[in-house]
């Protein structure tokens, strides 16, 4: 055991503290009350210890293993009253081969024997699940055996952090990790964190979470984190997030999987994406900033793939939040501006609804400047919602419709969050469309325009313009007086002190 010695101040005893010894799994069985005492490096587990999977520790303890994976079988534990396994925290570390330094495939599965059926199959992690990232590019996968989805994994449950490497982590490491198979029998059903998602360098996090031929439903996502998901960049390694990876149908039926997950924002760099491949499933970002997130990275989806189309959509549901996409996005879903902000750099986007809560907004944005454009196929806007507009001499944001704008209720507003280098009866194209909706009309757009800015918008060859009408420059002597009066000021402040 490890003993750390301590003196007291006080009566000058010394007083022995026991510091508990790190349990590894060295076994291919987790849970079960009949295996807790033999597939633990210290004999035995309590039920709430943290877990720790080493694989140098397993191959240390079965020299001849079978092959060079580690298979684990999730077994139920029903001493607890509840068919489920818990632990404090659990932990994926040294994913190799000692003797030849290479890569394994680490799975956790329950268990394909299809005449014990269970349907309270739960894992529940306290505090953190960590993945421990090196060079040697490991995979993790925890899902669903049998071919019959006999024995589901109904939910995983993390209280705190996901972490998929470190801040300290080198360029060159990786690994990946995979919540639920790439079959549609494979998948966890949901999974719910309640913390932050925390990637760094050359991950992957891959999700293949729901049911199979479920329809997406927003309310009830089927991965949920509470906090943030933080992309981080290690020198020019970035992560990858999957949100949807169930690239093939092992039992034929021809199900697809229709991905929600649910996120508190997205901060950082990397790629986004979905791996679907012919199935047609669909994909779904919710966002539920509570403040600003800058995402720099990609997000795309394979819009068209053998004979499945395969969408990737994103609702911003945070009420107070603004999330920036910086990078390029294309996706053939929609986009969706519930609530909240959003500024995006969207090279191609299918269908978006600003709405349907008053002062949803949406503005563009570019890679590495404040001004962008917005290259989308539809805009439908409901009433007090609100397009967001910098200008600044030739540099402008702009919308480009290849198909019909329209107002769906009530008036709409278009702001002006920045203005520079306005000329007085200037004219700027802001929003540009083939075909108008039968509410498209002048009298359903306010301007909002800055102090010392006014302006009139109007119609004009499928398009939304402004025309500025009202543009205040100081004259020079308004600058010299300004100049003048923060002398004396400045020279009142010096004889105070």
């Amino acid at each position: 055991m490890k003993r750390c010695i301590f003196i007291s101040l006080f009566i000058l005893v010394p007083v022995a503290f026991t510091q508990a010894e790190d349990n590894y799994m060295i076994g291919n069985t987790l849970g079960g009350a009949g295996t807790l005492a033999t597939n633990w490096s210290l004999g035995t587990r309590n039920v709430n210890d943290d877990i720790i999977f080493d694989a140098t520790k397993y191959f240390e303890a079965n020299p001849d293993p079978e092959s060079g994976g580690w298979d684990v079988t999730q077994w139920v534990y029903d001493g607890l009253g509840e068919q489920y396994v818990t632990a404090n925290s659990m932990t994926l570390q040294n994913l190799y081969i000692p003797d030849s330094l290479k890569s394994i495939r680490f799975v956790i599965s329950t268990p394909g024997d299809d005449t014990l059926a269970s349907s309270k199959i739960l894992f529940n992690i306290t505090k953190d699940f960590n993945f421990v990232s090196d060079s040697y590019n490991s995979t993790f996968i925890w899902q669903t055996g049998g071919s019959t989805f006999k024995w589901p994994i109904n939910s995983i449950t993390i209280g705190g952090d996901i972490n998929l490497g470190s801040a300290s982590s080198k360029e060159s490491d990786g690994g990946t990790v995979n919540f639920g198979g790439y079959t549609n029998t494979s998948m966890v059903k949901k999974m719910t964190v309640g913390g932050n998602i925390n990637l760094y360098g050359n991950v992957k996090l891959s999700l293949s979470v729901g049911v199979k031929n479920d329809p997406a439903d927003v309310t009830n996502a089927t991965f949920k984190a509470a906090g943030v998901v933080y992309m981080n960049k290690i020198g020019n390694a970035t992560p990858t997030l999957i949100l949807n990876n169930t690239s093939s149908d092992a039992d034929s039926s021809g199900g697809v999987l229709n991905a929600c997950v649910d996120v508190g924002g997205i901060s950082g760099y990397g790629t986004i994406t979905d791996n679907i491949a012919s199935l047609g499933g669909s994909s779904t970002l919710i966002l539920r900033n509570t403040g600003r997130n800058d995402f720099y990275g990609t997000i795309y989806d394979k819009i068209s793939i053998g004979t499945g189309v395969s969408t990737t959509s994103i609702l911003m549901a945070g009420a107070t939040g603004v999330q920036t996409f910086r990078g390029e996005v294309k996706i053939a879903g929609t986009l969706t501006v519930r609530r909240g902000t959003i500024l995006i750099n969207g090279t191609k986007l299918g269908n978006i609804t600003v709405g349907y809560e008053s002062g949803a907004a949406l503005g563009a944005i570019g890679a590495d400047t404040e001004f962008g454009v917005i290259n989308a196929k539809s805009m439908n806007m409901y009433s007090g919602t609100k397009l967001l507009f910098d200008i600044d001499g030739n540099n402008q944001d702009q919308i480009i419709l290849s198909d019909k704008f329209d107002i769906a209720e009530g008036s709409v507003y278009i702001e002006f969050t920045s203005l520079a280098n306005i000329n007085e009866n200037a004219e700027y194209k802001l929003v540009e469309y083939a075909t108008a909706g039968e509410n498209l009309t002048i009298d359903r757009f306010n301007g909002l325009f800055l102090e010392g800015y006014d302006g009139d918008l109007f119609i004009k060859d499928n398009a939304i313009w402004v025309k500025f009408t009202e543009v205040v420059v100081p004259e020079p002597q308004t600058y010299a007086f300004v100049a003048a009066f923060a002398a004396i000021a400045l020279a009142l402040i010096r004889r105070k002190k």
